[in-house]
This record gives structure tokens, C-alpha cells and sequence, in this order.
């Protein structure tokens, strides 16, 4: 189950304006099977497209006592997964780690290789990496990555690659985190993997930005920024991040068709 990982991300982010009608219904009829994914469908949602962080976390945290009241290991490593997520990039790294090594404890536990890549790559890149922990986040995302490219998987060999080109980027080493990335970009295109892509684009953005490549970072900037929209308007600050990138870049690159109401659009 956990092989699909992200076209199950894509249908949780998706899917909140069609369950939240039926969150009354289900809790009436005590249909309890249901509310863990009912749940992490409406919290996932709020902490990754609405900014309804509060309200977001809050269900997440009701999926996982819901999960593991009734046993639901899938939707408990999915609820885990987005709330570590979410509160590593919050800046609240110890309880991120924490839900983040529950994903792959049940990953280990499971014998899934693919969501070990995916639990392993998610702790280097948004927990370790943003930490500041750059040499445990690079060793950690080399590692998913060797186990990525065992798995054959195509979805989680563009992950890693984009996770591994990330870290290098933080790590220094643009030459390796051009070539990572690259091939993660190239990876999540083939598989319509527009999330890990559009990370793979931005921190192409940075690396070519360092470099003084300045179109070239506006370039990739501008692809995040689709792939985002793409999917479903997917994380709005980092969107908003990357459209700073792109003026700035156009600014050091004596651009002159700078429009900052651009910075309001979408």
C-alpha cells in the first residue's frame, strides 16, 4: 500500500472538501474504521494547502490516536508522516523527528523498502537538513538513496535523488547537488511526481542562484512555482518563497521586468 505513497498524498490533499461533509455522518454512526483516513484527509490538507495550521494539526493528531485505537497502521504512518513534516519545517525539529521516526519504525517493522526511502530521505531533508544538522542529513539521504535505486522504484528513485540533491546543496557541494538534483527532476517528470519535483526545481534555483547563474535560477524557480499549482496549490509559503527568489534573482541579474504584484498572484 505504502508503494503508492504519493498518489496517495496527492489524493489526501485532495480529497478534504469531499470527506469533511461526512465527518459528523461517521462520528453518528460510530463508524470508526473510516475516521483515521477521514481525519488525516482534513488535517493533511489544512497544514499543507489551507495554512490552517492549527486546525490541521489538530486532526492529524486525532488520526493518530484514532489509528492506533483501532490498529490502522497505514493511516497512522500518513498522519505521522504530515504532522513530522509539518512541524519539522515549523521549526519544531524534536516532536518532528519524533513522528517522522514513527513512519519508519513502521516502515522497518513492515519490511517496506519504499517507505523506508521515503520515511529516511523525509528525516534528512526536513528535519536534519532545516536543523542545521547538515552531515547527519547528508549521510542519512546517501543511504536512502543507495535503497531507493535497490527498489528500482521510479516515484522513490526521484525522491531520493531530489532529497540527496538538497542536502548536498546545504552540505556545499553544488557540482553533486546539480547532479542529483537534476536527475531527481528528471525522475519525478517522468512520474508526474510534481511535489518531489517541484523540490527538486527550487533547490536547482538555489544552486544555479549561489553560482551566479541568475537566469537560469529564475528558470527553475518558475517550475517549482507550476508544479506547486499543479498539485492541487500545494505548500502556498513555499510558493510564495520562491517568487522572492525569482525578483531577487531578476534584480542581481539587472532584470528590468520586475512586477511585484506578481508576489500577490495565486
Amino acid at each position: 500500500v505504502l508503494s503508492g505513497y504519493y498518489l496517495s498524498l496527492n489524493y489526501h490533499i485532495q480529497a478534504k472538501e469531499a470527506v469533511s461533509p461526512v465527518v459528523d455522518l461517521a462520528q453518528k454512526l460510530n463508524y470508526q474504521k473510516r475516521n483515521p483516513a477521514i481525519y488525516t484527509a482534513i488535517g493533511s490538507h489544512g497544514v499543507l494547502v489551507e495554512e490552517d495550521y492549527s486546525e490541521g494539526r489538530r486532526y492529524l493528531r486525532k488520526a493518530i490516536k484514532a489509528s492506533e485505537e483501532i490498529g490502522d497502521f497505514v493511516s497512522l504512518w500518513f498522519a505521522s508522516y504530515f504532522l513530522g513534516s509539518y512541524l519539522s519545517q515549523n521549526c519544531e525539529f524534536e516532536e518532528g523527528l519524533y513522528y517522522l521516526e514513527k513512519c519508519l519504525e513502521l516502515s522497518l517493522a513492515a519490511n517496506n523498502l519504499v517507505s523506508i526511502v521515503f520515511a529516511k530521505g523525509t528525516i534528512s531533508c526536513a528535519n536534519y537538513m532545516l536543523h542545521g544538522k547538515i552531515e547527519n542529513a547528508f549521510i542519512s539521504s546517501k543511504e536512502s538513496l543507495q535503497q531507493a535505486n535497490e527498489s528500482g522504484d521510479i516515484f522513490v528513485r526521484g525522491m531520493a535523488y531530489a532529497c540527496h540533491g538538497m542536502c548536498c546543496y546545504y552540505k556545499g557541494s553544488f557540482d553533486e547537488a546539480l547532479s542529483n538534483l537534476l536527475q531527481g527532476l528528471d525522475l519525478c517528470e517522468k512520474s508526474a511526481h510534481n511535489i518531489w519535483g517541484g523540490w527538486a526545481s527550487f533547490y536547482l534555483g538555489e544552486t544555479y542562484f549561489v553560482s551566479g547563474e541568475y537566469e537560469k535560477a529564475v528558470e527553475y524557480y518558475k517550475k517549482m512555482v507550476e508544479l506547486f499549482l499543479e498539485a492541487d496549490r500545494f505548500g502556498p509559503p513555499w510558493i510564495r518563497l520562491a517568487k522572492v527568489s525569482m525578483i531577487r534573482s531578476k534584480v542581481l541579474n539587472n532584470g528590468h521586468d520586475i512586477r511585484l504584484e506578481d508576489l500577490d498572484e495565486n
